[in-house]
C-alpha cells in the first residue's frame, strides 16, 4: 500500500547490454513508471525482451530500424522528436507523463513544448534534454539550455531537478545535468519528491526519479503469480463468482467498471491455479551481486581521491562485471539449449537473432531474371556484371572529338572578353 507514484527515468545506451543489471535495479526500487531513453533496439528485439512480470511496455522505435525511447496519450511525430507519452488520473487531474529524448545535436524544439501544453495542461517531462543552462544548476551554457530556459518562462515549465549530476564520464570525470524533470507549474504540489539513485549500471548517465503524490491508496498487483489458465477449472470459477456480491449499477462508469474487475479478480485469486514466477532478485548470479557492490566502493573512492591508481582498479573491476555477466548470460543459455534439445533448426536461428546485439548490416538477397542470389559473392559478381554492361554501353565520345575543334573552343570563349591595359595584372583568387 501506498500514497506516491514513483517515476524513474534513465537514458540506458543500448539496453541489451545492460538487461539484466536493469531487471536487478527494477526488483530493488520497484517503480511504478519507467521511462528508458536510447534503448537502440530493434522492433522484434523491443517485443521479446519487453515483457518485464509486472509491467506494460510501450516503445517508439527510430526510423531506419534505429530504435528510440520507451514510455499511450500520444506521440508527435510531426515533430521528428523522440516521445511517448501516457496518461494517468491523479487526485482527479489527468497528468500526461512523457518521456522526451533530445540528441545532442539536434535543437530543442519549443514548438512541441508549446503544442503539449496546449494540448494537456498538466504535464510532466522526464529525459535526457541534452539541454545545459546555468539556471537549473548546470556548470555549462549551450543553445539548447537558452531554449529549455524560454520554456520555463514563456510556458510556465517548473524544473523539478535539484543540483544533484546525473551524467558523469570517467575519463575526464566531466559531470553536468542533462537527465531532467519538468512539470506544469500547477501541478508542482503533487510532486513529493526527486533524487538520483547511485546505482552501478556501468552508463554515464544515473537513473533520476520523483515520487508524485496521489489521493488516495494504491495497491501493488501481486505480478510474481500469474494465472496458469490452461490448469483452470472454469466451472469452480464461475460458481465463485456467483457467491460474489454483484455490481450495482452507477453513473460513474469507471467506478462500475473498477467494481466489476475486482469481482473478477477476487474470483481469480480463490480458484485459479497460479504458475511460479522467478523474482528478479535471483536473476543475477550473488557473486556478481557482489562485484557491483565493490565495484560502486571503488567509483565512490575514485570519484573523491581521483588518482589513476584507483582509476584504474576501477576500470579492472568493471571489465571484470562484464565478463561476469557475459558468462552469466551464455551459462543460462547453455542450460536452456540443453533443455530443449529436440527444437528445430529455424527455432535456435531465431533465438540466435536475440542473442546477437550487435546488428551486422547486411545485403538483402537479390533476385534477377528469377533468380536469387544470397551470398556476398553471387551479389558481388551480379553487380560487377551489371557495372561493365552500363559502362560498356556509354562509349567515350572524346574520340569523336578532334584537338583543333577543342582548340577553337577555346579560343573563341577567351575572345569574348575585353583585354586587359599592359600595366594591369591578373591576381588570383585562389590560394
Amino acid at each position: 500500500m501506498l500514497q506516491e507514484l514513483k517515476v524513474i527515468q534513465w537514458n540506458c545506451n543500448r539496453l541489451l547490454s545492460k538487461f539484466d543489471l536493469f531487471l536487478h535495479f527494477l526488483s530493488l526500487q520497484n517503480p511504478d513508471i519507467v521511462l528508458l531513453n536510447e534503448l537502440k533496439m530493434t522492433e522484434i528485439e523491443c517485443n521479446y525482451y519487453s515483457n518485464i512480470i509486472g509491467y506494460e511496455s510501450i516503445f517508439k522505435p527510430r526510423p531506419m530500424s534505429r530504435p528510440g525511447s520507451l514510455g499511450l496519450d500520444f506521440s508527435f511525430d510531426v515533430f521528428n522528436i523522440e516521445s511517448l507519452s501516457i496518461l494517468v488520473k491523479i487526485k482527479d487531474k489527468k497528468v500526461s507523463i512523457s518521456t522526451l529524448y533530445n540528441p545532442p545535436n539536434q535543437t530543442l524544439q519549443f514548438d512541441f513544448f508549446q503544442r503539449l501544453s496546449e494540448l494537456r495542461s498538466n504535464v510532466i517531462i522526464g529525459g535526457d534534454l541534452n539541454s545545459k543552462s546555468t539556471l537549473i544548476g548546470c556548470k555549462n551554457q549551450n543553445n539548447n539550455g537558452n531554449i529549455l530556459e524560454k520554456i520555463i518562462h514563456d510556458l510556465n515549465f517548473y524544473v523539478i531537478n535539484d543540483s544533484s549530476t546525473t551524467f558523469h564520464r570517467n575519463i575526464n570525470n566531466y559531470e553536468e545535468i542533462l537527465d531532467i524533470f519538468l512539470c506544469s507549474s500547477n501541478i508542482a504540489e503533487l510532486i513529493s519528491s526527486f533524487g538520483v539513485y547511485d546505482e552501478d549500471l556501468t552508463i554515464d548517465h544515473y537513473p533520476t526519479w520523483i515520487n508524485i503524490s496521489t489521493d488516495k491508496l494504491i495497491t501493488r498487483p501481486n505480478f510474481y503469480a500469474n494465472f496458469n489458465l490452461k490448469r483452470a477449472n472454469w466451472k469452480n470459477f464461475k460458481d465463485c463468482l456467483d457467491t460474489l456480491p454483484g455490481v450495482e449499477y452507477k453513473s460513474n462508469s469507471d467506478l462500475m467498471c473498477s467494481e466489476i474487475t475486482m469481482k473478477i479478480l477476487n474470483a481469480a485469486e480463490k480458484t485459479l491455479p497460479k504458475t511460479g514466477q522467478k523474482i528478479f532478485k535471483i536473476r543475477l548470479h550473488p557473486e556478481i551481486v557482489k562485484l557491483i557492490k565493490e565495484r560502486r566502493k571503488l567509483r565512490r573512492k575514485y570519484f573523491r581521491s581521483r588518482s589513476n591508481i584507483d582509476k584504474t582498479e576501477f576500470n579492472k573491476i568493471t571489465a571484470r562485471v562484464k565478463l561476469k555477466i557475459k558468462d552469466f548470460k551464455n551459462k543460462n543459455w547453455e542450460d536452456f539449449a540443453n533443455k530443449n534439445k529436440r527444437l528445430s533448426r529455424s527455432y535456435w536461428r531465431r533465438i540466435n537473432k536475440f542473442r546477437n546485439s550487435a546488428n551486422k548490416s547486411k545485403i538483402p538477397t537479390l533476385i534477377l531474371d528469377k533468380k536469387e542470389f544470397a551470398t556476398d559473392e553471387e551479389k558481388s559478381i551480379v553487380f560487377g556484371e551489371r557495372l561493365s554492361e552500363i559502362f560498356k554501353n556509354n562509349e567515350d565520345k572524346s574520340d569523336l572529338v578532334s584537338e583543333m575543334e577543342v582548340e577553337n573552343l577555346v579560343t573563341n570563349f577567351f575572345s569574348s572578353f575585353p583585354e586587359l591595359p599592359k600595366h594591369e595584372t591578373i591576381t588570383p583568387w585562389f590560394r
